[in-house]
């Protein structure tokens, strides 16, 4: 019984440190920024949008970006065709006939794109042409709400400000999408926490804006080294060359995207994203071992058949969960998603024991290339 409590108890004791540093940063950041959102400040904005192969996606992302409520002399949007072998480039051109300040930038090859690979050098040619003093990105498979550049925007009214970003919703009616968009708001607010502790965690490059004059101090993406996860790379440069870095939590910046299709998908997507977080270093590691204290004890338990202590702390990591979720929930208004949270845990469970697996494989696959990582 000695060892059973003591595993219990350090599983436990991890886990809820984990918890708790995220919750005490979320709230943070959530009231350091609502002075923010009362302010007025209407600069001149730029939105990319790289595409690659979305012909099935970018008008109805051009569609939602034409309505966005912002006085249409201060905003334009930049797309940017990113060597599409499909017809987006034709869609983009007959966009570019209906929507006068719709911009479309066609990349046919790598040295457009500064010899930058993937959507990094998408986002650098775009960014470059850009005319905004902030400019906002999303991708081609994304719509934003109307009040998405006006809510988010008044934040950099702070001189100081350099780097924005919000949460990301999951459009879908199954199970898997409805799993899928309750990940994307953990993985949110867990990015949210991080900024409201001083820790760069990552962050959605489907939702971000920075500061244009800033962007272009540090260089972009020909200063930053290449990664997978250029969203979470750009967010570190602003955050080491000393601007400040925001996490939004409102409905009116949330910007939605669409699920993967099938579980092989959702694993490229991850891989990715595992590969790409290894540049948090020690904090990656600090997340990986929190994972592993809970996997270790339940482990352990259904080892011994120790029904009641796995049951303990499976129900510990149910309620830990709970209650991190439950404010974005509430504040993004998604009460609905508490119907599906409990097929959530588990999934996030086996998806944690799988991450530390996806990052022996350096060969990263994105939209039909393949990427080689260090």
């Amino acid at each position: 019984m000695k060892y059973e409590l003591m595993i219990l108890g350090i599983s436990s004791s991890i886990y809820l440190l984990r918890i708790a540093f995220f919750l005490i940063g979320f709230f943070r950041e959530y009231f350091r920024n609502r002075k923010f959102l009362s302010s007025d400040f209407e600069p001149r904005v730029s939105v990319i949008v790289p595409a690659r192969n979305e012909e099935e996606n970018i008008e109805q992302c051009i569609n939602s970006l034409s309505k966005l409520d912002y006085p249409n002399d201060k905003l334009e949007i930049v797309a940017i065709n990113d060597r599409s072998e499909d017809k987006t480039k034709e869609i983009l051109d007959g966009l570019a006939q209906k929507y006068s300040n719709l911009r479309v930038i066609h990349i046919e090859n790598e040295s457009q794109k500064f010899n930058i690979p993937g959507k990094a050098g998408a986002i650098q040619v775009g960014a470059e042409a850009a005319t905004g003093d902030v400019v906002f990105q999303t991708d081609a498979d994304c719509t934003v709400n109307p009040k998405w550049v006006k809510q988010m925007v008044k934040v950099f009214k702070q001189p100081d400000t350099g780097f924005v970003s919000a949460y990301t919703n999951i459009d879908g009616k199954r199970l898997f999408d409805k799993v899928q968009a309750i990940e994307w708001i953990y993985m949110n607010t867990m990015g949210t926490g991080g900024i409201g502790m001083n820790q760069i965690l990552g962050c959605y490059g489907n939702n971000a804006s920075f500061r244009k004059k800033f962007f272009d101090l540090i260089g972009g993406y020909r200063k930053i080294k290449f990664s997978v996860a250029e969203d979470l790379a750009l967010q570190q440069a602003f955050f080491k060359n000393g601007y400040k870095v925001h996490y939004l939590v409102d409905p009116n910046t949330m910007v939605t995207t669409k699920p993967c299709k099938n579980f092989r998908e959702y694993l490229q997507q991850h891989h990715r994203w595992t590969r790409g977080g290894l540049n948090l270093r020690w904090r990656a590691a600090i997340f990986v071992l929190s994972s592993f204290a809970i996997w270790f004890g339940l482990l352990f338990f259904a080892y011994n058949l120790d029904f009641f202590h796995f049951a303990t702390l499976l129900l510990l990591r149910f309620t830990g969960d709970l209650l991190l979720l439950t404010p974005p929930f509430i504040i993004l208004k998604k009460k609905s998603y508490f119907l599906y949270f409990p097929f959530a845990v588990p999934f996030f469970l086996l998806v944690e024991l799988l991450a530390p697996f996806m990052t022996l494989n350096k060969n990263v696959k994105w939209k039909g290339q393949i990427f080689r990582t260090t």
